[in-house]
């Protein structure tokens, strides 16, 4: 199978002006492309034109027409969002990975006659961008470990060596004071 090619709109009506000179398969020999997406593509030269003529963000060539590709469906997307605010409610984490294979479990549940949803990784990325609150759900702030007081400093460095340091009998009797730098 052939690798998946684009094309912008204003190499599209290069193609177009050519097709209507030299016909579709001379086009398409030419080009390289088949010779029924340059039919397509001549059936939709009005479109082609005006939005060429438009451009895309910060004026480079825009590869699709308005409204082309996928569809997000809002409904199915706002019961991800749901899930994953119930499982920050919960204080689990919730990874981009987690996402894609929930969203799977989710298609599927609810359309299972369908086979070719698959939620890439290009899919979940571009979810959190279209879903504000989910993506701050996402968010970890960062804690500063070096915001607790002294004394809650030794308290915490003394329970993680205590817990450590054990003897076949159980916790250690003599655990070290971490308070007198003289013992360490």
């Amino acid at each position: 199978m052939a690798p998946k090619r684009s094309y912008d709109l204003q190499y599209k009506q290069m193609a177009i002006a050519l097709a209507r000179e030299n016909g579709y398969r001379p086009t398409g020999t030419m080009l390289g492309v088949d010779e029924r997406r340059i039919r397509e593509w001549c059936q939709k030269e009005d479109a082609i034109s005006a939005e060429a003529a438009g451009g895309g963000k910060n004026g480079a060539p825009r590869k699709r027409l308005q409204g082309a590709g996928r569809k997000p469906k809002v409904d199915f997307e706002q019961q991800i969002t749901q899930w994953i605010l119930s499982q920050k409610a919960h204080n689990l984490r919730v990874t981009r990975k987690q996402i894609g294979h929930h969203v799977n479990a989710m298609y599927k549940q609810r359309y299972p006659e369908s086979n070719d949803f698959k939620a890439s990784q290009g899919y979940v990325d571009n979810f959190l961008l279209r879903n504000r609150e989910a993506r701050e759900a996402m968010s970890v702030k960062p804690t500063n470990p070096y915001s607790t007081s002294p004394s809650d400093a030794s308290s915490m460095a003394f329970a993680t060596v205590g817990a450590a340091d054990t003897t076949s009998s159980g916790y250690n009797e003599n655990p070290i004071d971490l308070t007198n730098k003289f013992n360490l």
